[in-house]
C-alpha cells in the first residue's frame, strides 16, 4: 500500500487500507480502522492534521453496495497502538474504548455514540513524512447505513 494504487498500479500517494482483522462486512466489525498516509502535498489522511474541519462533518464510506455514514467524535495524538481495536470481548469493553477516546480528545465535536455503537477509526502519522511513532486518530461513529 506504501506506492501502490487500489489495483496494483504505482502511485506515489499510495492506498488508503483497512486493518487486516476485519471481516469483509462492514456491519461486521465494531471498529473499522483506516490507514492512510499524511501526505505533504495535502493527498489521502494530510486532511487529519486539521482535525477541527471535522466539526459537524460527515465521513461517507461506501462498500459491497452499502453507503455507510459516520460522525466524528474524538481527535487526538496517540504514540504507540492502543487505539487499534477491532473487535470488543464485552460492551463495557466497548463502553470504555468510546470513554478513552472521548477523554484523549483535543476537540468537542459534540457527537455522543449511543450504547451500541458501530466505530470508524482513521489513522495517519503525525508528520508529513511518517517519521516517528506517533499518530493522529480520528475516532467516528455510524449514524446511518443505506443500502443501493
Amino acid at each position: 500500500y506504501l506506492r501502490k494504487a487500489y489495483d496494483g498500479s504505482y502511485d506515489k500517494n499510495g492506498s488508503i487500507i483497512v486493518d487486516y482483522r476485519l471481516k469483509s462486512s462492514l456491519t461486521e466489525n465494531r471498529n473499522i480502522i483506516l490507514y492512510g498516509h499524511n501526505m505533504a502535498s495535502g493527498n489521502m489522511f494530510a486532511y487529519l492534521k486539521d482535525p477541527e474541519k471535522f466539526i459537524n462533518a460527515e465521513i461517507e464510506i461506501y462498500s459491497n453496495g452499502r453507503l455507510a455514514i459516520y460522525k466524528p467524535y474524538a481527535a487526538y495524538i496517540e504514540s504507540g497502538n492502543r487505539y487499534i481495536k477491532t473487535a470488543f470481548e464485552t460492551e463495557e469493553e466497548l463502553k470504555n474504548y468510546v470513554k478513552t477516546g472521548k477523554d484523549k480528545s483535543i476537540i468537542d465535536f459534540g457527537t455522543v455514540p449511543g450504547e451500541d455503537p458501530h466505530l470508524l477509526t482513521l489513522v495517519t502519522c503525525e508528520s508529513s513524512f511518517g517519521l516517528g511513532d506517533k499518530r493522529i486518530i480520528v475516532h467516528a461513529v455510524l449514524t446511518g447505513a443505506y443500502e443501493d
